[in-house]
């Protein structure tokens, strides 16, 4: 298998970067509809395990900063300028646990000389097809990746689904907009006996953090559930699952560039609250006192941790 290379590139006009995965970062940047400043970009070599795995936890640490672009292959995975020092910083501290090298400058194309390139209509004809070919290759080897991963994942997510059903813990999704952010999300809440809930949600909190995605065929993914808070006493448990809000709106550019998405939305459908069902208002409440309780756990760690460091962090 070719090795691939994790890279950034850094947008001409200096505002964002993108962070994926390619045989061929100075290729790709020239297929991207954004202007790409190549002398300022970098690609890391994947010494082992999965560059796209790499890709995901950079694209799921830096979630906050990313930075809207036009819709297109790879739209989903620009970030704002201001999170590069700090992902360059991440890559070279993690270097050893995620399997990769030293991020370099990507080696600038080598053009040939002028005076071999001919003003030939039947060369050019000849070029144009062949990068239509290579074009329609990687398409196809991006769809068949993204196709295979997410049948997988939809898979598991079927299979998750149940065993919460057989354990009598789901109480339904809320989607709602996020005060701070104001942004569309939505989260499935879990409660029930302790053991079950430490169960079924102990294992997508341990390191290094992945979770079951659906992938986009122009590149970028989206984490289907994500356990963002979990309680557990002697014999009561709750948690707050964030749930990918796009799989359940399902735009049609989303709908077009990840495979499967349909049917992920039929499986997570009939547990979200209905307007007007009594459903909504206890899963508000519900959310309300999940979200009290993580700050008060926030606040009552940070003033711990500052006691016992003398207040280094």
């Amino acid at each position: 298998m070719e090795s691939r290379f994790l890279y950034l590139l850094k947008s001409r006009d200096g505002e964002a970067f993108k962070i994926g995965v390619s045989l061929d970062p100075a290729r790709r940047s020239a297929a991207l509809p954004q202007a790409i400043d190549l002398s300022q970009s970098v690609q890391v070599n994947v010494a082992k395990g999965s560059a796209y795995k790499v890709e995901e936890v950079l694209h799921y640490l830096f979630r906050d900063r990313t930075k809207p672009m036009p819709f297109g292959a790879g739209y989903t995975e620009w970030f704002e300028i201001a999170a590069w020092p700090a992902v360059l910083d991440f890559l070279r501290e993690n270097a050893e646990q995620l399997g990769i090298g030293e991020p370099h400058p990507i080696p600038l194309p080598v053009l040939a000389p002028r005076a071999s390139r001919r003003d030939d209509p039947e060369i050019r004809r000849q070029q144009v097809e062949e990068r239509k070919r290579r074009a329609a290759e990687q398409q196809a080897q991006r769809r068949a990746f993204a196709e295979a991963n997410n049948r997988a994942t939809v898979e598991w997510l079927r299979q998750f689904l149940r065993e919460l059903d057989e354990a009598g813990v789901i109480r339904g999704i809320l989607v709602y907009d996020e005060q701070r952010t104001g942004q569309r999300e939505a989260a499935l809440f879990l409660t029930g006996r302790a053991a079950d809930i430490r169960r079924l949600t102990e294992p997508m909190n341990r390191p290094p953090l992945l979770t079951h995605d659906m992938r986009a065929v122009g590149g970028g993914a989206h984490p289907v559930l994500f356990c963002r808070y979990s309680q557990i006493g002697n014999r009561r448990g709750c948690a707050l699952l964030e749930v990918c809000d796009e799989l359940l709106t399902l735009p049609p550019e989303f709908a077009a560039q990840v495979p499967y998405a349909e049917r992920a939305r039929e499986l997570l459908l009939p547990y979200v609250a209905r307007v007007g069902s009594r459903l909504g208002p206890q899963l508000v409440r519900l959310h309300r006192l999940m979200t009290a309780r993580q700050r008060a756990f926030r606040s009552d760690f940070g003033q711990e941790w500052a006691a016992a460091s003398g207040g280094v962090w």
